[in-house]
């Protein structure tokens, strides 16, 4: 066992309960603290009242603190907290702002594995209003898929069925969305398969990929309604053969780590590529630089290795394949969000039934709650993850879905997808 006595996470989604739940579990008597966190991390650790863009205040807490920084969220990865705690020489786990580009620019991305032959969809960089709507006439809408070159909290992306509506995501993108206004715009060809999320920690060099998984981007079931940022995975992907994980491995995950080494930008820490199985392969659909939320949620519960002397060393240069291991079965995550998200979700309707899970196969990790006077009560978009562990992704998956409900967990205007998983459950 590797003892931490302080650990840090920054961030206050499920991503962050799950990853503090893990490092506590992993290291019975750590001090854990959240910047800022949330309703469910009060109960694990301490709450401190930093945003996650408060670089001054998060490394001068990590540095007085002795503290072990895990940064969770995009926004703060690809704005250089990582750099700032190196620099004030605190032991962090985030890749550095040059890494973290292939998530912060999707035309970044794509031109990088172009240069670098990793398979990816024909893509087309418009950038200019008049370059975006002149591909948008001269092409099928249903052929390609518009994607703004920055982030945008999972939600810049857009599959259109007309022309029209591929007209006006061009207009929103360019010009009324404040955080892709004035920004290229990538068109990408619109591919078939399946879609999976590959994982993987490096130390720069060596990669150890995780379990593959799947997650549900739309907020409705079959597939239907605006991007989100997540309404529930589950993993393994039975879909993804042995051979299937070692090609993806080898022509994707090891190429890019190797890519960006080879650019002067070496990548560590934790790899997130979201891919798609065709029949030309695999091919990558895009990068996050960090867990994936909900994916990081069933992905730790499975994980039966230490946690922290991983990301220890994936920061140095030590990382070997038997640091990391997992347990047999499944897990699944089901998020339940509040009415009106993605857009403008409700908020501080109480939380009910918390207090009721008796099964231990059940772990509830919280993302948009707050408590007040002893009370759970949404304050997000996306409120909680429902997880669940079983035999198979079935199990995993009914389980999770046993817990919510009038006489399980609930709110007012809770919603969430009823077919978590249906692509490999019937």
């Amino acid at each position: 066992m590797t003892y931490i006595e302080n650990i840090l996470v920054v961030g206050k989604g499920g991503r962050e309960h799950a990853l503090g739940d893990k490092l506590a579990k992993d290291n019975p008597g750590t001090n854990l603290f959240f910047a800022p966190g949330n309703g469910g991390t009060s109960d694990i650790g301490t709450n401190l009242d930093i945003g996650v863009d408060d670089f001054d205040s998060i490394t001068d807490f990590a540095r007085d603190n002795d503290a072990f920084t895990v940064v969770g969220p995009d926004q703060p990865i690809v704005d250089g907290l990582g750099d700032a705690l190196r620099e004030a020489h605190v032991p962090v786990f985030a890749p550095t702002a040059a890494a973290a580009r292939l998530e912060g620019s999707k035309v970044f991305a794509a031109e990088f594995n172009e240069r670098h032959g990793i398979q990816q969809p024909r893509f087309f960089v418009a950038r200019s209003l008049s370059q975006a709507i002149q591909y948008v006439q001269s092409h099928d809408a249903s052929s390609y898929v518009i994607k703004a070159d920055g982030l945008a909290l999972g939600k810049g992306v857009h599959l259109p069925s007309s022309t029209v509506e591929a007209t006006n995501s061009v207009y929103e993108m360019m010009h009324k969305n404040d955080r892709t206004a004035h920004k290229p715009l990538l068109f990408q060809e619109r591919l078939t398969g399946r879609e999976v999320s590959m994982f993987a920690f490096t130390d720069g060099t060596h990669i150890v990929p995780l379990l593959p998984s799947q997650d549900h981007k739309r907020a409705f079931d079959h597939d239907i309604g605006p991007n989100t940022g997540g309404m529930g995975a589950y993993a393994p992907a039975p879909f993804m053969s042995a051979e299937d994980i070692d090609t993806f491995t080898s022509t994707i995950l090891q190429k890019t780590v190797d890519g960006m080494r080879e650019d002067g930008t070496p990548y560590k820490g934790v790899l997130y590529v979201g891919g798609m199985m065709t029949d030309q392969g695999p091919q990558v659909l895009e990068y996050n630089a960090r867990f994936g939320d909900p994916e990081a949620q069933p992905l730790l519960t499975l994980m039966s290795s230490e946690l922290a002397p991983v990301m220890l060393a994936c920061m140095g240069n030590g990382l070997r394949r038997q640091q990391v291991r997992f347990r047999n079965g499944a897990a699944a995550c089901v998020v339940l969000a509040s009415e009106g998200y993605p857009d403008t979700p409700e908020t501080g309707q109480v939380i009910y039934g918390l207090d009721q899970v008796e099964d231990p196969n059940i772990t509830v990790f919280h993302a948009g709650t707050s408590k007040v006077d002893g009370d759970y009560v949404v304050s997000g978009g996306r409120v909680l993850g429902i997880n669940a562990y079983g035999r198979t992704v079935k199990e995993a998956i009914h389980r999770a879905y046993a817990a919510i409900g009038p006489r399980g967990i609930h709110f007012d205007g809770m919603f969430y997808r009823t077919d978590i998983g249906h692509q490999v459950v019937r």
